[in-house]
Order: C-alpha cells, then sequence, then structure tokens
C-alpha cells in the first residue's frame, strides 16, 4: 500500500502537542510542506490557516479553537491531542482522530487476562495476585519494590495494574493490562469506569476485578479500546487512510484543484485563490 502523502500548512507558532503529531504521522506517512507542491492525499492546516482551495483538509484543533471556524466546517478530519479529542467529538461534523504526544509503545501488543495467567504460571508467578503498582513513583510487584526497567513486563504480565500516573495507564493500556487509577484520572483518561467505582479506592477496585474474571476481562478490553482509539498512532493513520478513501482517495476532482494539482501548483498558491474567484463568478446568477 502506498503511503500516505501529507502536506503541511500550519501557521506559526507551532504548539507541542501539534509538532508531536506531525513527527507521529512523517514516521508513518510522507510528509512535506504544501511549497514543495505535487498532488496530496490531505493538507494538514490549523483553523487560522488560509485556505483550503480545492483540497481535503485534515484540520488542527485544540483547546483554544473555534469550532465554528470555517476551515473547520469544511474539513474532512479533525486532528486533536486525546483530551481534546474527546471533548470536541461530539461538537464537530467530520470524523475525529485522536494523535498526541504520548510515548509511542510500537513493541506493545495487547495481551489477555487469560494468556497473562497462563504466562504467570509458566514463569512460577501462579501464587500471587500479580498485582503490578506504580504508585507516588515508585514500581511495585505484589508490594515489592521493583525497578523500573520493568514497567514494560509489568504491563504485560500484572492481573492487574494501579497507578495514579497517567503516562504509565497509557502504556498499561496498550499492553491490554486491566488498569485502574484513581477516579479523577480515569476520567481524565478516559479508562473503564463503572458505576461501582463511584466510592471505591483503587486497590478496592482492583479486589473487586480479580474476583471477577468477566469483569476483568471487560475491564481490560476497554482499557486497550482506549489505547487504539486515543493513543495509538498507527491506529489514527489507518484511520486517516481508511476515511480519506471514502473520501475519494486518488479519484480525479472537479473543478480547477485537478488540473492545478497535475501542473504541480502548491495547495496554498494564489493561482488556487483566483481560480477560485474565478469560478465564483461564473456560477453568480448576476
Amino acid at each position: 500500500m502506498n503511503r500516505l502523502r501529507i502536506g503541511i500548512a500550519t501557521r506559526a507558532p507551532v504548539g507541542d502537542d501539534l509538532r508531536a503529531a506531525l513527527t507521529r504521522l512523517a514516521e508513518r506517512a510522507d510528509v512535506r510542506a504544501v511549497v514543495d507542491g505535487g498532488r496530496f492525499d490531505t493538507v494538514v492546516r490549523t483553523a487560522e490557516a488560509p485556505g483550503p482551495y480545492g483540497e481535503r483538509t485534515t484540520v488542527w484543533v485544540d483547546a483554544d479553537t473555534d469550532l465554528t471556524a470555517p476551515a473547520v466546517a469544511a474539513a474532512v478530519v479533525v486532528l486533536a491531542a486525546p483530551a481534546v479529542a474527546r471533548e470536541v467529538r461530539t461538537r464537530v461534523t467530520a470524523p475525529v482522530l485522536a494523535l498526541g504526544p504520548q510515548e509511542a509503545h510500537t513493541s506493545a501488543r495487547p495481551v489477555a487476562p487469560f494468556t497473562r495467567s497462563r504466562i504467570r504460571r509458566a514463569r512460577g508467578l501462579q501464587d500471587a495476585t500479580a498485582v503490578a503498582r506504580h504508585v507516588a513513583g515508585q514500581w511495585s510487584w505484589d508490594h515489592q519494590p521493583v525497578d523500573e526497567s520493568a514497567a514494560g513486563s509489568a504491563a504485560a504480565l500484572a492481573s492487574v495494574l494501579v497507578t495514579d500516573d497517567a503516562t504509565t495507564a497509557v502504556l498499561g493500556a496498550a499492553w491490554g493490562a486491566p488498569v485502574v487509577a484513581p477516579v479523577e484520572l480515569a476520567r481524565e483518561l478516559d479508562l473503564p469506569l463503572p458505576k461501582e467505582r463511584a466510592s471505591a479506592t483503587p486497590d478496592e477496585e482492583a479486589e473487586r476485578l480479580l474476583a471477577d474474571p468477566a469483569a476483568l476481562a471487560r475491564h481490560a478490553q476497554g482499557c486497550h479500546a482506549l489505547y487504539a482509539r486515543e493513543h495509538s498512532p498507527d491506529r489514527a493513520v489507518l484511520q486517516l487512510e481508511e476515511i480519506l478513501g471514502s473520501a475519494g482517495r486518488h479519484r480525479p476532482r472537479d473543478g480547477f484543484a485537478q488540473p492545478l494539482d497535475l501542473l504541480g501548483t502548491p495547495t496554498d498558491s494564489a493561482v488556487r485563490l483566483r481560480a477560485s474567484g474565478v469560478l465564483d463568478t461564473l456560477r453568480s446568477p448576476s
């Protein structure tokens, strides 16, 4: 499959979240400045940037973006950091993809609770509850301190991962661990939050899950679904591929966009603006 060719036409200054998102895209697609010219599958713009002129636009939004801006209304895709994406999904018509600065756990694969149990048994850990904790900056396994270098193994093998740290919660979700966090953090990250959690502490919730294998499996699935939805750059780029395909990727486009593309006209060129103005005049009833 050909890599997406993505043009960048963002207006400075570029914030840390947007810079990180563009880096994630550049790792997985052919990303170039629009002034390089040629044909792009989509062009990433901020809502304040000029355009778009006959292109499929991906608009980056942050917490301060005016969602009524014309660029947002015209976007094929809206791109945002995870926390912002959760807020704007119900407020815009275009699909919203989350792509943020979180570490990309490229080696992580979801390990189901039953499989975790078999691996622990094979490693002689079957007699323990196998609860991993990363609380107040300290990792532990069944209350025994462990080195931070074991974080990945703990996330992959723990029956439950209890943490008060957002980065660790995302790591656990990447591995498909049943992640339990304080209610405030769980809500912030959109972790599964059963009604039973209203007053339970993280340790109490961990005990409840350990006593109910079905609930444990559902919780693990919900955590990994969160990672795939909000924190997986691979999944985000795959979804972008699918959306652009349904929006007509590589299909001839009507009007002036296609011939200008064939001529290599930059997507932010004044030529496109003049062409758009001429066509508007021709369409005018006067």
